[in-house]
């Protein structure tokens, strides 16, 4: 029901030219050149260095040998979780399958030859020396993703080189080691050293590296092996691993063991494995699009989008917005920083993070979102300590730029604080934007609605919840002359960054809240609470530009009720559009928002940018159609894959660019709001289209649109179907 397959007809010369694959944790870009000469790059999710930089694995140069081999084709085949190589030879076809098996740590490599070949299998590392990154922290970049580094000689930024092990004689091993961490460094610069006990340092000791060790192959240097004879096939097995330990020989043997496992399970066997979880993937949901040549760029983009989260989705920590594992080196010359660069570093920004799993709701992907919200929980003490001690009341505050133990990125956090209260980020940008920690409860609140995971609900929404409020009912006390919360200092988010009453807080307080109380199954003193503090918000911001019918009314959505000091390009106040849906096609305010979008000052439809989103919401099919074929059509132009996103505000491949788009188009199709399930909203009329999409309830919804007619609709449990409104009567064609 999807695009499955993308073809290279020519030979590739780098990353730039190559597929992506993975299995969640471990991933490789593979390309390939011509003379039978194959690349796979390896990447790891959790493959993070002393200093917070997300490297690479390292690069597996495979060489074949034995007759003229012409590059005829490298397929990706996205319904089997693999890529496939073809040359002709003197004597027929020569077929390379590469694929990181979906149930073993291991990255598979098979070839069959109709003539008699040999293989040569060679490991490249570029970080060859301890290196340290030079630079006053006044001027640091995210060149390095030096996360934390001060760079001084208490806290120098160092690149420590990877290692060879040379103990086997049947096997090449190469690996990184983590001497130190900037964890401690981190607490003691934002002064919470104190509490290091209520965290885990995730860096120090950690051990991430690979293997190959193989029957029939012969070592010729540390990081060469080569088939002892010709023959018409040949097997490879990559052993990667993860570990935390000081114990460097042990973690060898761990990985020398683990890949003669992996070699041991019997490559049809583990095939037909791999192929089963990827099929399985592939049917749970879809959007089979045509029409139109942008119909057929939206269908492929969606199911590539879709196929990388799942490559990179079941790691130990969140997918990296800033190229996940799939990073092409795209610089050039005095430029090229290397194969590890990626802008912005190793942190996590949860603007930019948060649309990877608004993506996987309607798709269906939620055990996808698991280590999204364990960061969140794993941070969860430590944030909460923090606000207790230095701002001394009850509260939990998550920084927008964040490690994965939860402190704010140094750079962030700054030295030139003036007298800032410590909890507090120094960065203007981000200093008062809180407001990411209301989306990320109305993340989990929308997961329990679709999982009815009533363990989540009670042990972790509830907890959050409850802390994300006491935040900011005990961060701001005062109340205007109406008893109202005065939500001030703050920032429309890195926007307007001096705002009273922002709307993304006031609009994120005002659903999350009222999604608490009307789901009701909380305790009922929290709920009590929580009915007093909803009785006490400020009404969202809303002014009248003049020359309205309605003169007298406020009729447009404002950034804050007073903003100054711009500083980005969003815009905030239709945030009561996505993510929080207090102006929607399907309620009373949805005029307000059909005529701010309408006069919205920044249009923009690439990267991070929700104008496709808030568009389908608002039930604007054309505006809609128009941003999800831009960014499906944004990949990077030295790249040949359409998944290389990018890089748009952050970098290649911009995972907010696909996932956006992702979120745009499942609500052009459909909407949950409470127990109603809306479809096409805002779907273009002349495009056909077959979609299986997750609803609230557990219920799972197929539908079939062909030439302006509705086929069929479906839904499991089938009494759902009651619950469904069809609504093409409902869409604005007349915006401008």
């Amino acid at each position: 029901m999807i695009k499955t397959e993308f073809v290279f007809n020519e030979a590739g010369c780098s990353d730039r030219d190559s597929f992506p694959i993975g299995n969640g944790d471990i991933g490789a870009m593979v390309w390939a050149e011509d003379s039978g000469k194959i690349y796979i790059v390896i990447s790891k999710t959790d493959s993070f260095s002393s200093a917070l930089r997300l490297l690479k694995i390292g690069q597996i140069n495979l060489t074949l040998e034995g007759s003229n081999f012409n590059f005829t084709s490298q397929k990706l085949d996205i319904l089997n979780g693999l890529t496939t190589v073809e040359y002709s030879s003197g004597s027929g076809i020569v077929s390379v399958q590469v694929w990181v098996d979906a149930h073993n740590p291991c990255i598979r490599v098979r070839i069959d030859s109709e003539s008699e070949f040999s293989l040569s299998a060679e490991s490249v590392i570029w970080r060859t020396e301890d290196e340290r990154i030079e630079g006053s922290f006044s001027n640091r970049t995210p060149v390095y993703g030096d996360f934390f580094g001060q760079d001084n000689d208490k806290e120098p930024i160092i690149v420590y080189k990877d290692k060879v092990c040379k103990k086997y004689e049947d096997a090449i091993i190469w690996y990184h080691h983590n001497p130190d961490s900037h964890y401690i460094p981190s607490l003691e610069f934002q002064k919470l050293d104190d509490l290091a006990h209520l965290g885990k340092d995730p860096l120090k000791d950690r051990n991430f590296g690979a293997c190959i060790s193989t029957d029939g192959y012969t070592k010729t240097s540390d990081l060469t092996l080569k088939s002892e004879k010709m023959c018409n096939v040949q097997e490879l097995c990559i052993g990667v691993l993860t570990e935390q330990t000081s114990d460097e020989t042990a973690f060898i043997k761990n990985l020398y063991d683990l890949t003669l496992a992996c070699t041991a399970i019997d490559y049809s066997y583990a095939f037909i494995k791999h192929t089963e979880y990827w099929n399985d993937f592939n049917n749970r949901s879809y959007i089979n699009i045509s029409g139109d040549c942008n119909a057929d760029m939206v269908d492929s983009g969606y199911a590539v989008q879709r196929y990388m989260n799942a490559c990179a989705g079941r790691g130990e920590f969140p997918i990296k917005f800033n190229g996940s594992i799939f990073v092409p080196n795209i610089l050039d010359g005095d430029e090229d920083l290397g194969p590890d660069f990626r802008r912005w570093g190793g942190g996590y920004w949860f603007q930019n993070t948060r649309l990877i799993y608004w993506s996987m709701l309607e798709a269906g992907d939620y055990n996808l979102m698991k280590p999204f919200f364990d960061m969140y929980e794993e941070a969860f003490d430590l944030c909460k300590a923090k606000i207790k001690k230095h701002l001394g009341f009850d509260g939990v505050l998550y920084p927008e730029t964040m490690s994965m133990w939860g402190t704010a990125r140094n750079l962030c956090y700054s030295r030139y604080r003036d007298s800032l209260n410590p909890a507090l980020t120094g960065n203007h940008y981000v200093r008062y934007y809180f407001s990411g920690m209301l989306e990320l409860v109305t993340i989990m609140i929308e997961y329990v609605r679709h999982t009815e995971n009533l363990e989540f609900e009670k042990k972790v929404l509830y907890k959050q919840a409850k802390a994300v409020i006491d935040f900011y009912k005990n961060f701001y006390t005062d109340l205007d002359e109406n008893g109202k919360i005065i939500i001030y200092p703050s920032q429309a988010l890195e926007n307007w960054q001096d705002a009273k009453n922002p709307m993304d807080a006031v609009a994120g307080l005002r659903y999350v809240v009222g999604e608490l109380l009307k789901m009701g199954s909380a305790e009922q003193g929290l709920l009590d609470n929580w009915k007093d503090f909803y009785e006490r918000l400020p009404e969202l911001p809303m002014f009248n530009p003049g020359g309205h019918p309605e003169i007298n009314k406020p009729c447009m959505l404002k950034p804050a009720g007073w903003y100054d000091k711009l500083g980005n390009v969003e815009n905030p106040e239709l945030y009561a559009v996505f993510p929080y849906r207090l102006s929607a096609f399907d309620n009373d305010n949805n005029r307000a928002g059909i005529e701010t979008f309408r006069r919205r000052s920044l249009r923009m439809n690439w990267g991070w940018t929700q104008d496709g989103i808030q568009a389908a919401v608002l039930a604007l099919p054309e505006e809609a159609q128009q941003v999800v074929v831009d960014k499906f059509s944004n990949w990077n132009e030295k790249c040949k894959f359409q998944g290389y996103w990018g890089p748009n505000f952050d970098w290649i491949a911009d995972q907010c660019n696909g996932c956006s788009a992702m979120i745009a188009l499942q609500k052009m199709l459909l909407q949950c709001v409470d127990d109603k399930i809306y479809l096409f909203p805002a779907w273009p009329f002349e495009w056909d289209v077959e979609f299986k999409l997750h609803a609230h309830g557990n219920t799972v919804v197929e539908c079939s649109f062909i030439a302006g007619e509705i086929k069929y609709i479906r839904t499991i449990p089938e009494e759902r179907k009651n619950d469904v409104v069809v609504c093409f009567d409902r869409q604005v064609h007349t915006l401008y």
